[in-house]
């Protein structure tokens, strides 16, 4: 009878590691799913929001500005508005990560704003060494900015501003208007200011137009121009900062203002964990009686 009793025990405690294996995965999900959800702000839409703070404020401040990227915008306004174009991605991008992807849709609202323009000024504003040769070339493009402006103009037939909105039916007309406002602007500018300064156009030609790297890799061909509008790298000099940033360290939420975590989501999660094991473990117990 002893026996018969230490080989039901045993028996007992193998369904018990059995089930316990065969639930696993599924606590784990649990777990997650609370890990993830209580990691995640309740007002998500209102958060997602506050992420463009500064970066609206900054925004007016370039569109009131009575210079553009072209004429020699001033360079700490330039810096303060990718600093805050940056930091407002990365926010964006921490609440993707704290919260699941059904809440994405939400997350994103706020980027409607920006559309046609985040590969534009991601590409503008990912690299600090800019603002160095920005600053170099600042007065000569204010000395040439009417020009500038006027290939603008004249080319788009439409005033240049900031993140401007084109209306365009044709890719390959657009494209081709795009590269020939810029040869207008770079030949200029690299006759009178000097080929580096030159080269930073290409940079700053994007954020004037929305979905400007569309023409990234698009050959459009007329009787006049035959030519691929390509993506320039731009190198800065020795001696300079040549680091790509991702995440600025300036982030505030980052700083100070990111989510807490929740501790009382994840207590729950645990209580109905365990108590699923020590339910199946009754049940099989109960079997064996």
């Amino acid at each position: 009878m002893a026996m018969d009793g230490y080989t039901t025990n045993i028996r007992s405690r193998a369904r018990f590691v059995r089930s316990g294996q065969a639930i696993l995965p599924f606590v784990l999900s649990i777990f997650m799913f609370c890990a993830v959800d209580g990691m995640c702000p309740s007002k998500l839409k209102m958060r997602s929001f506050s992420c463009f703070g500064d970066y609206n404020t900054q925004f007016l401040n370039m569109q009131k500005s009575q210079r553009t990227l072209f004429s020699g915008v001033d360079v700490e306004l330039l810096r303060a508005f990718c600093s805050a174009y940056m930091s407002a991605m990365s926010c964006i991008n921490q609440l993707r990560t704290d919260c699941g992807e059904d809440h994405h849709v939400v997350i994103n609202k706020p980027l409607v704003n920006l559309h046609g323009a985040t590969d534009e000024l991601s590409y503008m504003c990912q690299n600090d060494d800019i603002y160095e040769v920005y600053a170099r070339h600042m007065s000569c493009y204010m000395s040439h900015g009417s020009y500038s402006e006027r290939c603008f103009n004249d080319v788009m037939n439409t005033t240049s501003r900031f993140l401007k909105r084109l209306e365009w039916t044709s890719l390959d007309d657009f494209c081709r208007d795009l590269s020939q406002m810029l040869q207008c602007i770079k030949v200029n500018i690299g006759r009178s200011c000097g080929q580096e300064a030159a080269n930073l156009m290409d940079i700053l030609a994007k954020p004037m137009v929305r979905s400007s790297t569309m023409c990234d890799k698009h050959v459009f061909s007329t009787k006049d121009y035959s030519e691929t509008y390509q993506r320039t790298t731009f190198t800065p000099p020795e001696g300079t900062n040549r680091r790509v940033i991702s995440i600025r360290e300036s982030d505030p939420y980052n700083a100070g203002s990111r989510t807490t975590f929740k501790p009382l989501p994840m207590i729950i999660c645990v209580v109905i964990s365990w108590n699923i094991i020590r339910l199946r473990h009754i049940f099989y117990n109960e079997r064996n009686i």
